[in-house]
């Protein structure tokens, strides 16, 4: 069950009232964003929720979906499309890369390969984004931690 960030357009907050199967209702609101992330926002992994959401009439006018399983929706089609279903990512005939810390990988990805800082949030998305690309990332702050 994929989790699912829909945002309002614009808009800090917003209520919407949805109908559901079953002459049902659900009360659905967009609580304020914080730091860049101004637009108001709503999560959900439920999936009659999420259904009923994108087939709103409202859908792409007052909110859309933004993320999927806490990948922007841009970066989930473009793995999809290259049928990669999950985060995991082959390590076979991969360039190793070492950096002493993230920061430094995060930067080298950013300066030479043109990668926003916005998509390399975390070690994580570093760390896949650098798989993407033909590189398997090592740093130093790991090894000295395996040692001990």
């Amino acid at each position: 069950m994929a989790s699912k960030r829909y945002v309002a357009n614009n808009r800090d907050s917003l209520l919407i009232i949805l109908a559901l199967p079953e002459k049902r209702q659900a009360s659905i609101e967009f609580i304020p964003g914080y730091s860049l992330r101004r637009e108001g926002y709503f999560i959900t992994s439920n999936e009659t929720l999420q259904q009923a959401l994108e087939e709103d009439a409202r859908f792409g006018k007052k909110y859309r979906l933004a993320e999927i399983d806490g990948m922007l929706i841009e970066e989930y089609n473009a793995r999809k499309a290259l049928g990669l279903k999950d985060k995991s990512v082959e390590k076979e005939g991969q360039t190793e890369k070492s950096f002493k810390t993230v920061q430094q990988a995060r930067d080298w990805l950013n300066r030479e390969h043109n990668i926003p800082f916005t998509v390399l949030g975390n070690k994580a998305r570093i760390t896949e984004k650098a798989c993407e690309l033909g590189f398997q990332l090592t740093f130093e702050t790991d090894q000295n931690n395996q040692e001990e």
